[in-house]
């Protein structure tokens, strides 16, 4: 089970970045008080800021809640095999 790391992808993106809580809570649009709440290690009770937030960090997601910038996902689809279509006609007399 991979673990939420949104607090570390935000301290990350404060620090390396030089942006401020309050930059980014404005550009996601959601009061600096929850972005501080999640950035400090409580765990988002609702996600409706989810994706305003990593849209406005330019990240997906996945990055901002695992801070992994590729995501593996171990559940594959097995190639489709082709579809073979059989055309019946019929001749009409």
């Amino acid at each position: 089970m991979t673990q939420i790391k949104i607090d570390q992808s935000i301290r990350d993106i404060v620090e390396n970045e030089g942006r401020t809580l309050s930059e980014i809570a404005k550009g996601a649009q959601m009061s600096i008080s929850t972005l501080h709440s999640w950035s400090t290690g409580i765990k988002p009770k609702s996600f409706e800021h989810l994706l305003n937030l990593s849209q406005s960090l330019g990240i997906s997601c996945d990055e901002l809640l695992t801070g992994k910038t590729e995501v593996h996902y171990t559940k594959s689809l097995a190639s489709p095999k082709p579809l073979r279509y059989e055309v019946l006609v019929t001749q009409l007399s």
